[in-house]
């Protein structure tokens, strides 16, 4: 974080300079949760990094996924901690589209889009809705590892998780007709 910040500093602030601020903050950020502390004060200094980056035109597909992950490592961390989370998956997955506006075969933005409709996902409790939320996670998740072995196999676990949501939803009985 000091690297980063001495680098911003000799850019002048400028807007890459932000963007690479951002990601060193998300590393140290997922450094916290890793050591079971609180990563929030990282993740806030990230998004404000990413946020000044969307102020610009430099960049913004590439700030856009920052901001997304920013809300996928927050939302979790506030749901094993008690708090809300869905504002925060809402959020991320409107940042991620932002990016795949821009460029929609953009891999990482699909990857965290990914994540972030599984987070969604697990909090329905509807199950059909629950399925279609996994189906289009699952659909993100293999976007983004296309041509990617080392991606699809880090992310195996989620991959199967995702499968299995949404072949659960498809085993369910069709609901009879009213009447």
């Amino acid at each position: 974080r000091d690297a980063a910040g001495r680098a911003g500093r000799l850019a002048g602030g400028t807007l890459l300079a932000s963007r690479y601020l951002a990601e060193a903050e998300l590393v140290e950020a997922a450094w916290e949760a890793s050591q079971s502390r609180s990563p929030l004060t990282a993740l806030a200094r990230a998004e404000r990094a990413a946020r000044r980056v969307l102020s610009g035109a430099y960049e913004r597909m590439e700030a856009s996924e920052v901001l997304a992950r920013v809300h996928a490592l927050r939302a979790p961390w506030l749901a094993g901690h008690g708090a809300p989370a869905a504002r925060e998956i809402e959020r991320g997955i409107a940042a991620a589209d932002a990016a795949l506006e821009r460029e929609p075969r953009f891999r990482a933005a699909h990857l965290v889009r990914g994540r972030l409709l599984l987070l969604r996902a697990r909090g329905e409790s509807e199950p059909r809705r629950r399925g279609a939320l996994a189906g289009d996670a699952l659909d993100s998740l293999l976007r983004g590892a296309e041509g990617c072995p080392g991606v699809a196999a880090r992310l195996a676990a989620t991959i199967a998780e995702a499968r299995a949501e949404l072949t659960a939803a498809r085993d369910l009985p069709f609901p009879s007709p009213p009447g």
